[in-house]
């Protein structure tokens, strides 16, 4: 019994310790495209435009939502976030080349509609594999410590802007970091991927006949009204 509590021990150490790194690289990420964008969109088009990235934000937010929906219904989970964050890296590495060969300053709308999305997404891979590879209980205890390594890199991404974005041209040079942490954050996912296959890569199918609920029915429930008022108020 006492060997199978320490590999028991083992493994939850190694998950916690994987995904809270997989939290750092992505608050890390997100922290620095926030400031950069944010930074050369008022800069270039000064408030009055703002609420117009918050309707792109919504449009969008629901497309990628629903798309990330129906295909893990088809694909396991790592194999959908690592093509989903390295399309993101991608982003990053034309958003830097756009600012710095072309000054092209309009990338700054689009990077900044992206960050918000990139937030709620990133946290449902980050979230998706810990509900896999942890048991409620342990998820009760530890998960808070993966969200800490989030915060730790949004702390880290506002310490390494301040004295970028005093430089001329500073603002760019974010985005190149915030595409490198992607690059360790697709990196993350794999090695977790690689390490936890069993139980990671299955794809969660309903059972067989079962139907989908209709719209109607999930509305007249107490519990998924509760949750949509509360992302409602949220957002």
């Amino acid at each position: 019994r006492r060997p199978l509590r320490r590999a028991r021990v083992n493994h939850m150490s190694r998950v916690v310790r994987l995904l809270a790194a997989q939290a750092f690289v992505f608050g890390l990420s997100v922290s620095l495209l926030v400031i950069a964008s944010s930074a050369i969109f008022l800069t270039a088009y000064g408030s009055r435009w703002l609420p117009l990235t918050f309707v792109a934000i919504a449009l969008f937010g629901t497309l990628v939502a629903a798309w990330i929906a129906r295909v893990v219904r088809h694909r396991p989970l790592p194999h959908v976030a690592i093509l989903a964050e390295s399309a993101v890296g991608v982003l990053f590495f034309g958003a830097w080349a756009v600012l710095t060969l072309w000054s092209g300053v309009w990338v700054s709308a689009p990077m900044l509609v992206l960050f918000p999305i990139l937030l709620q997404v990133g946290f449902v891979f980050v979230g998706g594999q810990a509900g896999r590879l942890l048991d409620v209980q342990q998820i009760k205890i530890h998960f808070p410590r993966i969200v800490f390594g989030f915060a730790f890199g949004f702390l880290a991404g506002g310490l390494v802007a301040m004295p970028l974005l005093s430089l001329p041209g500073g603002a760019n040079g974010l985005f190149l970091i915030a595409a490198i942490a992607q690059v360790a954050f697709v990196m993350l996912l794999a090695v977790t991927a690689g390490r936890f296959a069993e139980r990671l890569c299955q794809v969660e199918r309903a059972p067989h006949g079962l139907p989908r609920p209709p719209i109607h029915r999930l509305l007249s429930s107490r519990f998924v009204l509760l949750l949509i008022t509360y992302q409602f108020l949220s957002a």
